[in-house]
């Protein structure tokens, strides 16, 4: 279940989330191929991981209120065109150069009786 990090299925990290998710398992065509596929799983996990910037959220939250299925297509060029930008989700440059977990604390308690 998603819904706890993502919020409730109506907000806007939970619908682009499911949106991306979507047209991820659609199978490979001349028109979506295995680059895009990749470029899809980043910005999943990019949304999934950290918080939206502030314009990024308002703008797929009104182009996700005022669109049919129709205009899936364009919200996701434009998701993946603000996360090629550096404009999508709120990343600390410590966090871009570090990708591999870290232990933050590693100090274990023993009561002594």
């Amino acid at each position: 279940n998603t819904g706890g990090v993502l919020g409730n299925r109506f907000s806007t990290r939970y619908r682009i989330v499911d949106l991306l998710n979507h047209y991820y398992e659609q199978p490979t065509t001349l028109f979506f191929g295995e680059d895009r596929r990749e470029e899809l799983k980043y910005a999943i996990d990019d949304i999934y991981n950290y918080p939206l910037q502030g314009n990024a959220k308002f703008n797929i939250g009104r182009m996700l209120k005022n669109s049919g299925r129709a205009a899936d297509d364009d919200i996701v060029d434009y998701v993946l065109e603000l996360r090629r930008n550096g404009q999508l989700c709120v990343i600390a440059d410590e966090d871009i150069e570090t990708k591999e977990n870290q232990i933050i604390c590693s100090m274990g308690l023993r009561h002594e009786s």
